[in-house]
């Protein structure tokens, strides 16, 4: 539209990664994943302006006393995962929204 990308599309970057998802005047907005070369999920969920906001899927997250890795929706762990924190204890198992829920082992 007008010569920018509006709707649903792909796009193919000089570096070889891959945008799929949802255009509003040729910014990445609403749904949508980037691949990088290689077809491995460099980031997914909703996206704002060119940002992905609501991210979806496998991260590693620092926090000030530890690290997590595992599922995250909207920012915040939610599914499987785990937390290491700085003085060796450990979390893994279920989460939402941020909050340890569930079943899991505290080491």
């Amino acid at each position: 539209m007008d010569g920018k990308c509006n709707g649903l599309g792909i796009r193919v970057y000089n570096n070889g990664s891959i945008y799929e998802g949802n255009w509003k005047v040729d910014q990445r907005c609403g749904e949508g994943v980037l691949k990088d070369a290689s077809g491995s999920i460099i980031e997914q969920g909703v996206w704002e302006e060119d940002i992905c906001v609501s991210p979806i899927g496998e991260k590693t997250i620092e926090y000030e006393d530890g690290v997590y890795t595992g599922m995250i929706e909207n920012n915040l762990p939610t599914g499987k995962g785990k937390i290491t924190y700085k003085n060796g204890n450990s979390y893994e198992g279920e989460w939402k929204d941020g909050k340890k829920t569930g079943k899991g082992k505290y080491k």
